[in-house]
């Protein structure tokens, strides 16, 4: 029996799939990410799909190591990043399981829902134009929704979150815990940026014998802190590093957020009374 496959179509077909797939990924490991490499990583799988298809179809052992390993791994990879080997693998095993789980629902919604009259009905006429439209809409329209999803997920967490951070000044370098605050929408009414909340206890010998003034200096208002009004100090450092609290080393973390020129607000007293964290993240941070 011989069996025709359109090539556009099930490159097409994957891309979608892949791009969801991926977006959900993002969603549950939270690395540093954006859209674009998510579209690229799902390009790749599905470009590897079709070499996959076409080189290794009859030999079963190829097709399963190019489909079920490598695409995964590549896709992974470009989308998130370089990181370690178990990180790699960690994170395909979860790009496996959320797709079983979506490959169920589908199913589902295939087989007793509308969905699948609808899917039979695009395919069957996918060569028209109407048809490809109504693919890149779906594309578009999966997005929107993971995005919503995204931002009623954090809602329900309430946003805040704890990480590690470095914080960079002239070449030097310190560790501090950190709060991502969703409280925090102090914002730098020069610059138009977050500001992010440091104790200066924390940071006062990287102050030492700098000339404050040479890193944008300036006073902020604020509303919070204890304090229904005031004025509080910032600066602009070289860059902020963040890391996830819950693993060991902090030189094999992998970082999941990177700021150049972030505004730092020096507050004098203590953010946690009992040392939970020694900064406070605006809740811009995005991981």
């Amino acid at each position: 029996m011989k069996y025709v496959v359109y090539l556009d179509v099930f490159f097409l077909v994957n891309l979608v799939m892949d791009l969801i797939l991926l977006k959900l990924t993002a969603l549950y490991i939270k690395p540093q990410t954006t859209s674009i490499r998510c579209l690229i990583g799902a390009i790749c799988g599905s470009l590897l799909s079709v070499i996959s298809l076409l080189i290794s179809y009859e030999n079963m052992t190829l097709h399963m190591l190019i489909s079920y390993l490598f695409t995964a791994i590549a896709m992974v990879t470009v989308t998130f990043g370089r990181s370690s080997i178990k990180e790699i693998f960690k994170r395909s095993a979860i790009l496996y399981v959320i797709t079983i789980f979506m490959g169920g629902l589908f199913n589902f919604l295939y087989s007793y829902t509308y969905f699948g009259y609808l899917l039979q009905s695009i395919f069957r006429g996918f060569n028209s134009r109407i048809n490809v439209i109504w693919m890149i809409g779906a594309t578009f329209v999966s997005y929107m929704i993971l995005n919503v999803l995204h931002g009623f997920w954090k809602r329900i967490k309430g946003g805040n979150m704890m990480v590690e951070a470095v914080l960079i000044l002239n070449g030097q370098r310190v560790n501090v815990k950190g709060l991502i605050d969703s409280g925090n929408s102090l914002t730098d009414p020069y610059m138009g940026k977050g500001v992010h909340i440091i104790c200066f206890s924390v940071i006062s010998k990287l102050l030492d014998g700098i000339n404050i003034y040479e890193h944008g200096f300036k006073l902020i208002p604020f509303r919070s802190l204890g304090k229904s009004n005031g004025l509080i100090r910032a600066l602009t450092f070289d860059e902020l590093i963040v890391y996830r609290a819950d693993e060991n080393e902090l030189d094999t973390k992998e970082e999941i957020y990177i700021e150049k020129s972030p505004v730092i607000g020096i507050y004098e007293g203590y953010l946690s009374k009992n040392g939970d964290y020694e900064m406070l993240l605006h809740k811009s941070v995005k991981i």
